[in-house]
């Protein structure tokens, strides 16, 4: 409701502003052909009426936009480089604090004299005086995210310290309601790293942002906050669908938070194919073996969802054993697209079964050229006589196949 209120306020005083900058244009187009007017009891007369006196109406009406025009332009000059001026001293200034922020920040997480209270007390007092404005702030808080970043050892007890020291924390939190989305962006990485959960609410509604950058920013921040699993099967996609940049944002955003525990089993049981597609993607890093999660994951085996069917064959052969996949492969091989073929048999060369072997041999008969070749490399660096029955083959792709394989190795 807030926000319709705003919208239309919004709407009002912008017809508003318009409406008067052209009253304001007319009015004066209307006095300067004039001798003189009279605007709220002021009498206005016209220096220049003799000059426009005896000018047709339309050549006026040229002058007057043409030089309305002019004034414009040198205005937006000015104000254009007047603002380059700005810009151009602000990253001056924003680039001095980082390097200042960076070589301060440093030294107070590595060196061993900041362990001492009354240096670290000491350290606070020379540093409170240099984050009062914007942009000192914005540099010592990106300072800290570039040495996390960096640094293997988990820095936010320290840096969190510090924030309570100078008494900053509802300035960083201010910058989540920021109208621009780096400070938003900064703020949510900030407080995630600190696991500072007051804002959390939040943060819940930029994860629903109609910008994805903000959204999956949002999503990361969240990941970092989590206290258990079921959030975040919770949160995501709930109010936009999760774009292929969302699903990758949060699956390095899970991996880099060294969330060991995710449940990506309730991902995998998802009614939403991309919550599903997460849960395929965790699961090759978090895979517990069980009968129930192999099911689990078999039973996106063959997806319409091209794209969800390689993940489902990606996980499936990169968790379990090989010796319990190849009896699916046998089975569901046929069904399967090309892509998927391929994919399914670049994971397969390390099977050590004849009947496995055999299987290929059969089906290479009725495959397309690039799955015979990846079928033929695979029986080629297992069994080479069985690959040496194609030799006579009166098939051409089936020749072309083996001509293909046999060259590729012997040139190796």
């Amino acid at each position: 409701m807030m926000r319709t209120i705003l919208k239309c306020f919004k709407v009002l005083a912008l017809f508003v502003l318009l409406t008067s900058a052209i009253a304001f244009v007319a009015y004066f187009m209307y006095a300067f052909y004039r001798y003189e007017t009279n605007l709220f009891g002021i009498r206005f007369v016209n220096p220049i009426y003799s000059f426009v006196s005896g000018i047709p109406v339309w050549l006026y009406l040229v002058l007057f936009f043409s030089f309305f025009s002019l004034v414009n332009a040198s205005i937006f000059t000015s104000l254009s480089l007047f603002y380059d001026h700005q810009r151009s001293r602000s990253a001056k200034q924003k680039a001095k604090y980082l390097s200042y922020f960076t070589y301060l920040l440093s030294n107070y997480f590595v060196a061993d004299i900041y362990k001492d209270e009354v240096n670290r007390a000491n350290f606070f007092k020379r540093i409170k005086p240099f984050v009062k404005y914007e942009i000192q702030l914005k540099a010592f808080l990106e300072s800290y995210l570039r040495l996390q970043e960096l640094m293997a050892d988990n820095l936010s007890p320290e840096f969190k310290q510090l924030i309570d020291a100078l008494n900053i924390q509802n300035k960083i939190e201010s910058f989540l309601y920021h109208k621009d989305f780096d400070n938003k962006i900064l703020s949510m990485k900030v407080l995630s790293y600190l696991r500072i959960t007051t804002s959390i609410d939040q943060i819940l509604l930029l994860a629903e942002n109609k910008n994805f950058v903000i959204r999956t920013e949002a999503y990361a921040a969240l990941i970092r906050l989590m206290e258990n699993d079921d959030f975040l099967v919770g949160f995501i996609g709930e109010k936009h669908s999760l774009s292929f940049i969302d699903i990758n944002m949060v699956v390095n955003a899970v991996l880099k938070n060294r969330k060991m525990n995710i449940d990506y089993r309730a991902l995998l049981a998802s009614d939403s194919p991309r919550k599903v597609m997460i849960g395929l993607l965790l699961a090759k890093y978090r895979y517990e073996k069980s009968s129930k999660n192999t099911i689990l994951i078999i039973n996106h085996i063959g997806n319409q969802d091209v794209v969800l069917n390689k993940l489902a064959w990606d996980a499936l052969l990169s968790t379990v054993p090989q010796d319990e996949t190849m009896q699916i492969i046998i089975e569901l091989f046929d069904q399967q697209p090309d892509e998927v073929k391929l994919l399914i048999l670049e994971h397969a060369h390390n099977i050590l079964d004849q009947r496995f072997y055999s299987f290929l041999v059969e089906i290479v008969e009725y495959q397309s050229v690039l799955v015979m070749i990846e079928a033929m490399k695979i029986i080629f660096e297992n069994d080479f006589n069985l690959l040496s029955t194609f030799e006579s083959s009166q098939n051409v792709e089936i020749k072309m196949a083996y001509n293909e394989t046999a060259c590729m190795y012997i040139n190796q």
